[in-house]
């Protein structure tokens, strides 16, 4: 006879974490915002605006921040940890996305990445905020706030979108794709 068990079967970890020195990260981050020409997907209808909207160039390889990419680091191994995920975490695709009045995030997913993240760079709670479509019961849905300085890590399978913002206060997030190589 087999011992009984529980499994956790669709359990999904977030993990929302605020950064340790989120004001230098943001100074850092913007200087490099500020030299972007934000553009709108052309298929994507007036959504948001992103730094490459064809993902070509990678934000964090093309800049290289290093305060950034030192507390992105950090995270991910966390992550990593409280997951059980295993491998070397290679950044794949990076980009900002700006989302200015009328503005939002359609649902969508990463695919196959194994960690996807956003960073909050410049932010207002009510300036649209993240959830996460349960993937059960895709009527039900977890809101996170945009919280600037914060970072939150996912696996990228998992369905998401981001709230209009309704205010004339721009949202300026970090958004990246880690592959895990093993």
């Amino acid at each position: 006879m087999t011992t009984p068990y529980l499994d956790n079967l669709f359990a999904v970890k977030v993990l929302c974490i605020p950064c340790k020195n989120a004001h230098a990260i943001n100074d850092e981050l913007l200087s490099i915002s500020d030299k972007i020409d934000y553009q709108m997907h052309e298929n994507w209808g007036n959504t948001h605006y992103l730094s490459d909207p064809e993902f070509n160039v990678s934000i964090l390889h093309e800049y290289k921040p290093k305060l950034f990419m030192e507390q992105m680091s950090l995270n991910v191994r966390r992550y990593m940890k409280y997951t059980g995920k295993m491998g070397t975490p290679k950044v794949d695709t990076s980009w900002f996305a700006l989302f200015k009045k009328h503005n939002y995030g359609h649902i969508h997913s990463h695919g196959k990445t194994d960690i996807a993240g956003v960073y909050y760079v410049k932010t207002r709670h009510t300036t649209g905020g993240l959830f996460f479509v349960d993937p059960i019961d895709d009527t039900r849905r977890k809101n996170y706030d945009s919280t600037e300085g914060t970072m939150i890590l996912f696996p990228g399978w998992l369905k998401h979108g981001i709230t209009t913002n309704t205010t004339d206060v721009d949202r300026l997030s970090l958004s990246f794709n880690i592959d895990l190589e093993l």
